[in-house]
Parts: structure tokens; C-alpha cells; sequence
């Protein structure tokens, strides 16, 4: 029996428990970049702050590539949902939607 894509999803979901508190970590940078980080960020941000944003960007961008990566081999060994999908995204959505016939 072929997995769901959430069990399949779910199966590289690493939990991970920070019940007591996070982890401190500092990274230093060469001062080249500190120059080349402080003329990205905004004013109002702190380099930490900045950085911090990137580092959950580029997390969130791979978490999803490898979710549209299992959704695709999900669609390859599940044709009738492959099909069900080819049918949903040919359908016309800028035609009127039809009234409901009481």
C-alpha cells in the first residue's frame, strides 16, 4: 500500500524540544562581512536580528523544497491522485463560478 504524503512528510519531521530553554550560540564574522550585512539589513535591525531572518528564510525555503520534492514522488507512485491533480489544474479559474440550483 502506497504511504500518504503526510506519512511521508511527517517522516523527516525532526522534533526537537527546547522544554528548557534554547541554545546560545555566537558566530563571529570577518569584519568584511559585518560591513556587507550592515549595508543590507535595515536601519531600525540589529545584525543579529538580520541574520537570524536569513537563517530562517533559507530553513522555511528548503523545508519546502523538500516538501514539494516528496509531493512530487508522491504524485509518481499515486497516479489516480496525479490525475486528480492534473484535473483540478486545468480547471478554468476565471470563469463565473455557477449558482447554486435550489
Amino acid at each position: 500500500m502506497a504511504k500518504s504524503f503526510s506519512d511521508m512528510l511527517s517522516c523527516h519531521i525532526i522534533p526537537i524540544d527546547y522544554s528548557f530553554g534554547m541554545p546560545a550560540t555566537a558566530i563571529k564574522l570577518e569584519a568584511d562581512l559585518v560591513k556587507k550585512v550592515i549595508a543590507l539589513k535595515p536601519k531600525e535591525e540589529s545584525i543579529s536580528a538580520y541574520v537570524r531572518e536569513l537563517i530562517e528564510k533559507e530553513y522555511r525555503a528548503r523545508e519546502h523544497r523538500a516538501a514539494a520534492n516528496l509531493y512530487q514522488q508522491f504524485l509518481y507512485e499515486n497516479p489516480e491522485e496525479r490525475t486528480a491533480m492534473e484535473v483540478w489544474e486545468s480547471a478554468p479559474l476565471s470563469d463565473e463560478v455557477e449558482p447554486r440550483k435550489p
